[in-house]
């Protein structure tokens, strides 16, 4: 058991657990098939009473390799390498994988070997299939009449065919879990083994079955640069035969654990195909033997510089100006650390070459502002006029030019700029496809911006003409419908609440009571108001001030008798006491004639009636007069003002805008629509540019690259001036086709941000655990945006910064950039490679690597096929440290194998042959081969231990130990930088 997986020798499902014969290879086995018997007890029950219990035996043959015509392919989950791979390690081994667990030993006719209590931890089984890899020369692929494949071998068995003996090591079960039962290893006991195969088939099968699968390895030493075809062939003559359309077996010749070959077996001798596949071996060399040969090299000084003709523009009006440096020295965009400094370029009007050119490109502007009457002047462009928001460049009149006067009128720079705009020309179609995919929904939001400016036009000249020039109590009186929409915000109160609490009766603004209040209409012409006419206006000012009063009339309830039959003088308790009294009072309907009167007093129950009556009149007496409620008046000069700005257009075209329309900045946060403008859409082009610029050529990168020698390593600064004058390039140009494709931009955007790669950085940071805010590229941009480039980044009035100094990547000390050509990064394209801190284990005692000190790179690019530029933030004397006690003890650069797939295989190495390895990774040819270089087979019989073996692994006990002994665990490999970077490369 390793840290990550678990191996067991086999495992047997169903009813193979019951065969009782060994494996042997070389033995008699005078049966055809295996079988078992099987017992069933029965209890009969007579009719008349009293059972009976009768027993019944039957033996069963199961079914062996002789029953097997082919496999299913989707029993095969990989094989290793893959099919048709050109480049494989000679010192690793091919294998092939099945899906099901017990796969490779299914139809073995046997159980396991265990010879003897000496050997008690052997677990030896054959598979039931082999995997032989063959070179051209050994085997004939032909097919049977049935379109079966089968191969006719062209050497002996013995010679390129493992041996029946030793086929039981190469098989095994791969589980991706520690089976172990508590902590620790397996162990190789019987009662471990059995105790993990229970795990194995209890938890592992049934909770995740895909974590166990059966491997066959071919034990073959393959040579360099040799094409192999893998063959998966029956174990058993019995397979062979039936593959090969015979009889299975044939009287008492063929026994049923015969091998299907061994060591004599005849050359032409035909073997079915069950699976197969091509690959070819690469050249010798494994990665750790790749990684010893890159050694560092001395760049010439010829390398990092070239020369450019200035005389040789194809302008007329330069090539007649007399330039102080005719021939100027560029640079490329990395650089070696020793690099002489080149001679500057005079960027103010005193060289007669920056002056003419000044004029040269501000000559269209000028003219246009001077309203010339004439053809338009074509010029060379100013790179960067959009971001910089200038439309000339300024006379630079002293050293501190700021970018975009160096980027235009110092030629090396410019050059860099004009090839950002021709890699722009080169892929303009991929770019723009890329752009337009972008745009998404920004168009259809243009098109609603332009209907929202159209409604903005229209609704602002409604608004003007019959809207503001209103009266007060008339735009209330229209504007009605739309109260419940506006909210006086003071008193979170609508204008119909506000309405509704005044004097005012929402009835009054009304359509129905504007119709009866117009013009001579039927109420108008009856009413006389104290302002004179009557009108609507002027009807609901007058109820406003309280002068016109709306009252509903007085409706008395059905079958009341009117009480004003009574004058009002009689309605007193005074007058009702006064009258005569009659001894013949009676009650009577209204209208009844009653006789004379009787004077005397009254019945007790009419003095009741009387009293009643009079206390009424009382009541009566005492109410005040009638009068309406008043509520209070409505400002109708804060109405007006909150009408008037709730019906804005311009205000209400932005609010219709911002509900229809959702804008986000570049990190997609909202952000407010301030106006109905088009929407100016700036595409961001995350591709690494560096690619696009060293297919131009290589010496763009750095003037010599693809001269520097093969397996060698530098390190180089990065010349971030260069780098941004090919940024702003490209993105001007970009802004350009933009426009002239009609895409709605303002050329201001920065579309590429990124000149280096970010993907194994991602990839790097990964590997650290980092959260999820890697995933966020504008980390890992390499300028800011251009419109930024200012002194104050939000402000544009600022001033202009200066070239070089507008990297997006936090501040720190320059950037080292590794520079490495080597074989291994043809060979091992994913190879990872990172720094780490160094620490002495003490006076003339070597270096270690410090735990958690690892430094990835920043950025990284490739120059095909196998140049690799890595930036690290780090200095070249940093890197290399002072040595042992100076706390500065430098750096390991530290090559890691990229592997996720498990393999096998042995170590290639000089060291003298050892009975007693370090441990099973040291692990090497010279140890289990006599001739570790030639074609043949693993020894098995070697005698082999390691003296750190914690797992308690013995080299051939059976086929679990084998494979953990073979595994090949990746490589890392620590290599300081003292010991790469040459002393002369230091920072001059």
């Amino acid at each position: 058991m390793n840290a990550y997986y678990s191996f067991l020798p086999y495992i047997r499902n169903g009813l193979s657990n019951f065969l009782t014969a060994d494996d042997l290879p070389n033995g008699n086995s005078p049966i055809e098939r295996s079988s078992f018997s099987l017992s069933i007890g029965l209890e009969a029950t007579a009719v008349s009473g009293g059972t009976q219990n009768t027993t019944i035996s039957k033996d069963f043959a199961l079914k062996g390799p002789g029953d097997v015509i082919g496999i299913n392919k989707n029993e095969i989950v990989k094989v290793s390498p893959e099919n048709w791979v050109t480049n494989f390690e000679p010192n690793y081994l091919p294998f092939i994988e099945f899906y099901d667990e017990d796969f490779c030993w299914r139809y073995t006719p046997a159980k396991f070997r265990k010879d003897g209590a000496s050997l008690q931890y052997e677990y030896r089984l054959r598979p039931w299939l082999t995997l032989v890899v063959l070179m051209d020369d050994e085997f004939e692929l032909l097919t049977t009449p049935q379109g079966k494949p089968y191969i006719k071998i062209k050497k002996t068995a013995g010679e390129i065919f493992p041996s029946q003996e030793s086929l039981w090591a190469w098989a095994h079960v791969h589980v991706n879990e520690n089976l172990a039962v508590g902590e620790g290893a397996i162990g190789n006991t019987d009662a471990a083994i059995a105790q993990s195969v229970t795990k194995l088939k209890n938890t592992v099968l049934k909770r995740n079955p895909e974590k166990v699968i059966s491997r066959l390895v071919s034990p073959r030493r393959l040579m360099p640069d040799t094409g192999y075809t893998a063959f998966v062939i029956p174990t058993f003559e019995t397979g062979r035969r039936v593959g090969m359309g015979m009889e299975p077996f044939d009287g008492s010749s063929v026994q049923e654990q015969q091998g299907a070959w061994n060591s004599s077996t005849a050359i032409d001798t035909e073997f079915p195909v069950y699976h197969q596949w091509y690959f070819k071996t690469g050249g010798s060399g494994d990665f750790e033997t790749l990684v010893r040969l890159v050694k560092p090299r001395i760049l010439p000084q010829s390398v990092g510089t070239r020369e450019v003709d200035l005389q040789k523009s194809n302008n007329p009006r330069l090539e007649n100006v007399e330039s102080p440096q005719p021939v100027i020295k560029m640079r490329g965009i990395v650089e070696p650390l020793n690099a002489t400094t080149v001679e500057p370029w005079e960027l103010s009007d005193n060289n007669p070459y920056t002056k003419e050119l000044r004029g040269i490109i501000n000559e269209p502007t000028k003219i246009l502002n001077e309203e010339q009457i004439g053809d338009p002047i074509i010029a060379p462009p100013i790179y960067g006029r959009w971001h910089a928001a200038q439309d000339q460049v300024q006379e630079v009149n002293s050293s501190d030019a700021n970018w975009l006067q160096e980027a235009n009128l110092d030629p090396r720079y410019r050059i860099f700029a004009g090839a950002g705009a021709e890699t722009i020309r080169r892929n303009q179609e991929d770019y723009m496809n890329t752009a337009w995919e972008q745009i998404g929904d920004v168009l259809e939001a243009n098109r609603k911006m332009n209907q929202l400016k159209l409604t903005k036009i229209a609704n602002q000249a409604i608004y003007d003409r019959h809207l503001v020039s209103l009266k007060d109590e008339l735009l209330l009186n229209i504007s009605a419908p739309a109260h419940p929409r506006m909210i006086n915000m003071p008193r979170q109160l609508t204008v119909f609440g506000e309405v509704d609490n005044s004097r005012i009766p929402v009835s009054v603004l009304s359509g129905a009571f504007r119709r009866m209040t117009r013009a001579n209409s039927t109420l108008t012409r009856g009413i006389t108001l104290t302002s004179g006419d009557v009108s609507t206006s002027e009807l609901i000012s007058e109820i406003n001030d309280g002068v016109v009063q709306i009252a509903t009339p007085y409706q008395p309830p059905a079958g009341q008798i009117s009480y004003n039959i009574w004058p009002p003088d009689q309605l007193t308790p005074a007058f009702t006491m006064s009258l005569p009294q009659n001894a013949g009072f009676q009650f009577s309907n209204p209208g009844t004639i009653i006789s004379n009167p009787a004077p005397g007093p009254i019945s007790q129950p009419v003095r009741t009636m009387v009293e009643s009556i009079a206390s009424l009149h009382g009541i009566i007496q005492q109410l005040p007069n009638y009068s309406f409620p008043q509520s209070p008046m409505l400002s109708m000069s804060q109405m007006r003002n909150i009408i008037l700005t709730r019906t804005e257009p311009v205000s209400n075209a932005l609010a219709i805008a911002n509900n229809f329309v959702k804008l986000t900045n570049v990190q997609g946060i909202p952000v407010q629509i301030m106006n109905t403008n088009t929407i100016m859409a700036a595409p961001k082009i995350r591709v690494p540019m560096y690619e696009e610029l060293a297919k131009l050529s290589p010496d763009w990168i750095m003037p010599g690259l693809g001269s520097i020698e093969m397996n060698s390593i530098n390190l180089l600064n990065v010349n971030q001036k260069y780098l941004e004058a090919y940024m702003l390039g490209l993105n001007y140009e970009m802004g350009r086709e933009l426009m002239w494709r009609g895409y709605p931009t303002d050329q201001r955007g920065t579309y590429f941000s990124f000149f280096w790669g970010y993907d194994s950085s991602i990839k790097n940071l990964e590997i650290q655990n980092e959260n999820d805010q890697i995933y966020n590229l504008n980390n890992y941009r390499d300028i800011e945006d251009i419109h930024k480039w200012r002194v104050d980044p939000n402000s544009i009035t600022s001033s202009l910064t200066k070239l070089g100094s507008n990297s997006a990547r936090t501040a720190g000390p320059p950037l080292l950039v590794m520079t490495i050509r080597a074989e291994l990064l043809r060979k091992y394209p994913g190879t990872i490679i990172y720094l780490q801190k160094a620490q002495y284990l003490g006076p003339d005692q070597p270096r270690k690597a410090m735990l958690g000190t690892e430094v990835y790179p920043l950025f990284s690019g490739k120059i095909e096929p196998d140049i690799v530029l890595l930036g690290f933030p780090i200095d070249a004397a940093e890197i290399k440290g002072t040595g042992y006690g100076t706390g500065d003890e430098g750096y390991f650069v530290v090559f890691q194998e990229r592997s996720t797939e498990i393999r096998f295989g042995a170590d290639e190495s000089d060291e003298p042959v050892s009975t007693n390895i370090p441990s099973w990774d040291d692990l090497s040819w010279k140890d289990i081969k006599d001739d570790p270089n030639s074609d043949g087979f693993i020894d098995l019989a070697k005698q082999i231990t390691s003296s750190s073996n914690p797992d308690g692994i013995k080299w051939n006990w059976n086929g679990a130990t084998i494979a953990y002994a073979l595994h090949q665990a990746p490589v890392k490999l620590n290599v300081h930088a003292q010991d790469l970077v040459p002393d002369n490369q230091s920072i001059q």
